[in-house]
């Protein structure tokens, strides 16, 4: 069983639950901790600083007398030139990084992902050189989102990576972006994967069923680090 979705939004981006309806269908699913990911502020729907802070108020009250613990995160933009957007005015309990293309494409590799994003064009290991350079200005990311989704990435160095610092790869329910040959390469590298709903409607909300078949596929169930049996 999945015992923790950390990949969740809500009302406060283009979610279509509030964080009050996320915290109930995950109790009702079972789960012992749940992390709110908003978007980052570069996404237009993403959170600006004040918006983060009252979802952790939001969350405290949330919580009291609850049975699940909850953690405010938030999912931050490969925006080019090394950089996430993460307000560091605001402590997260979870970050999770990963590209989307609706940033602005305000760079080369912006705009170079952004054509990649529509096109068959992939630009393999610029993308990852990318990747990785970024993540280095970031020791805090937890979990790299769905690997592959928009861009394509060496899943191999990728994987290499985030086994040496302990960042977690996401088998996304939303977005299975890996195949069961990226998943059993990032395995044969010593990574850790994490399931995550990415859940933004009630039907999405705290599902697993096809990361969690994925994963089985691969033969990596035993690798991801939320689930148990």
């Amino acid at each position: 069983m999945i015992y923790a979705d950390y990949h969740t939004h809500t009302t406060y981006s283009h979610g279509k639950l509030t964080p009050a309806q996320v915290v109930d269908r995950a109790i009702r699913s079972g789960l012992e901790r749940l992390a709110i990911s908003e978007h980052a502020p570069k996404m237009s729907y993403g959170l600006k600083p004040d918006d983060f802070i009252a979802l952790r108020n939001e969350l405290t009250e949330l919580g009291k007398g609850r049975s699940i613990g909850l953690m405010l995160g938030i999912e931050a933009n490969f925006l080019g030139g090394g950089k996430l957007d993460i307000p560091r005015e605001i402590k997260f309990d979870i970050v999770v990084a990963g590209y989307h293309r609706s940033i602005p494409a305000t760079n080369a590799f912006a705009a170079s992902a952004l054509l990649q994003s529509f096109t068959k064009h992939s630009a393999v290991e610029r993308n990852t050189d990318e990747v990785l350079r970024t993540l280095d200005n970031y020791p805090e990311v937890d979990i790299l989102a769905h690997p592959n989704e928009y861009i394509r990435l060496n899943i191999k160095r990728i994987a290499r990576y985030a086994a040496g610092r302990g960042m977690l790869l996401e088998i996304n329910n939303r977005h299975v972006t890996m195949s069961v040959e990226d998943l059993q390469t990032a395995a044969g590298e010593g990574a850790f994967f994490v399931i995550s709903s990415d859940g933004h409607t009630d039907d999405e909300m705290c599902r697993f069923e096809r990361a969690i078949d994925r994963a089985k596929e691969a033969g990596v169930l035993g690798l991801v680090k939320n689930f148990r049996e």
